[in-house]
């Protein structure tokens, strides 16, 4: 197990037991973690302080709006991992991937810039000739970008 994986497990595992959402057995099953290994991770400071950071955190939402919230993005982030393996398999359906993709765009705030038209500076000149032909005479000026020699 790499050590990215490994510390994606130790805080899947810190926040579920933070979130008390189901008795430990069946969360250490769930995320397929060993008895050592839970062992190992009990007596780790790093497991500790992050065990702590979640459940300030879970306590620290006092109101059930936040813990919605909170539940949901957790079943997010866990959503994301099989995201990640669904995308990258050719099994997949290219629509399917299309919208995981928008999903996980939008999630990392890609793309949801506002794109704004480039204002030109622009003038119309209408001149109306008295055989009530109207005849206009658009001038658009183009931004020179000056530069010195290329070397």
């Amino acid at each position: 197990m790499t050590d990215i994986t490994n510390e994606i497990l130790m805080l899947k595992l810190a926040r579920e037991l933070a979130m008390d959402t189901s008795n430990l057995p069946e969360t250490l099953i769930k995320l397929g973690i060993s008895d050592e290994q839970w062992r190992h991770w009990q007596a780790s400071p790093r497991f500790q302080s992050v065990f702590r950071e979640m459940v300030e955190a879970w306590h620290s939402a006092g109101n059930a709006p936040e813990r919605v919230k909170l539940k949901s993005a957790a079943m997010l982030e866990e959503a994301l991992e099989e995201m990640q393996a669904r995308i990258h398999d050719s099994r997949e359906p290219l629509a399917a991937k299309t919208e995981m993709l928008k999903l996980v765009s939008r999630l990392a705030g890609i793309g949801n810039e506002k794109v704004e038209g480039q204002v030109s500076e622009r003038f119309v000149l209408s001149i109306n000739i008295g055989d009530g032909a109207k005849h206009e005479l658009g001038v658009t000026t183009a931004k020179i970008i000056e530069h010195g020699p290329i070397t």
